[in-house]
């Protein structure tokens, strides 16, 4: 029976050897790591990457800060990666675009806003041909429709 720490200790010293004995395994002398294929970029797998959409004024925002794209592709989702070493890059059809960054957001002049007009309704005249429209009863269209609602 264990009781003490120092006991402990001196049965692990007795029992280590025996377990060792039982359950390790002899490691292989040969390498089994494969040998990377050419045109692999390791850098572009081992980054962080996030999507961002591009706006209509060609800017994406990346951890706070304003980048303007070089290229026309608004609306379009880009891949930003940023690598181990601090470089950003920015990726659209994995290929890289250029891009800098800016302190503001571009500004699009205003449009000009058009006025709504108020459309008046078009009422016929009396001898308009829609208001002989039903001839049975010898009642106009509208006429017809307003006894047709109290009978």
């Amino acid at each position: 029976m264990i009781k003490s720490i120092e006991e402990a200790n001196k049965f692990l010293n007795d029992y280590m050897p025996i377990y060792n004995k039982k359950f390790s395994i002899k490691a292989e002398k040969q390498d089994y790591h494969i040998p990377m294929a050419e045109g692999i970029d390791l850098d572009r797998i081992l980054c962080l990457k996030a999507e961002r959409t591009v706006r209509n004024d060609n800017t994406i925002t990346y951890k706070n800060e304003l980048y303007q794209i070089e290229e026309v592709i608004a609306g379009k989702v880009v891949m930003v990666t940023e690598r181990i070493d601090g470089i950003m890059e920015i990726l659209y059809q994995n290929r890289s675009i250029k891009y800098k960054p800016i302190n503001i957001r571009p500004m699009n002049p205003k449009k000009k806003k058009l006025k709504k007009t108020r459309r008046t309704a078009c009422i016929p005249s009396l001898d308009h041909p829609w208001r002989k429209y039903n001839k049975d009863k010898n009642l106009s269209y509208n006429e017809k429709n307003i006894v047709e609602a109290f009978v």
